[in-house]
């Protein structure tokens, strides 16, 4: 059992994802599973996250002239990152030696118990 807290990064509109890690993580031993909200893409200024240097304007522009992402995903992009930032300031601020983010669409090759064994093994190594 791990009881190191995990941040699912989770679009509220994918609710089928969400029950879906629920049901993963508990499997794999995970007992202490939170789903942070993110901010709504409405409500970020890229202009001032830019200006205190939450967002660097290399990643805005990297993003933007992605033939593949474009404009229109600066904003989710940028608000999936905040996100995870969030959750690990989180983790320091609980003062927890250990903590998983994670989308939600994390999948394992191998059964639960072998995945269980994998991050058993992992945590180990850890200094």
């Amino acid at each position: 059992e791990f009881d190191f807290p995990v941040f699912v990064m989770n679009n509220p509109k994918r609710k089928d994802r969400k029950a879906h890690m629920k049901t993963f993580l508990a499997s794999l031993g995970f007992v202490n599973v939170s789903f942070p909200e993110s901010d709504s893409s409405d409500s970020l200024n890229i202009s001032r996250l830019v200006e205190t240097g939450w967002v660097g304007k290399d990643a805005v522009k990297t993003i933007t002239e992605d033939h593949h992402k474009g404009p229109g995903a600066v904003i989710p992009h940028i608000a999936n990152a905040v996100a995870h930032i969030r959750a690990v300031h989180a983790c320091v601020e609980g003062s927890y030696t250990h903590c998983l983010v994670v989308e939600d669409d994390l999948m394992f090759t191998t059964s639960p118990r072998g995945a269980n064994r994998q991050i058993m093994r992992s945590l180990s190594e850890l200094p």
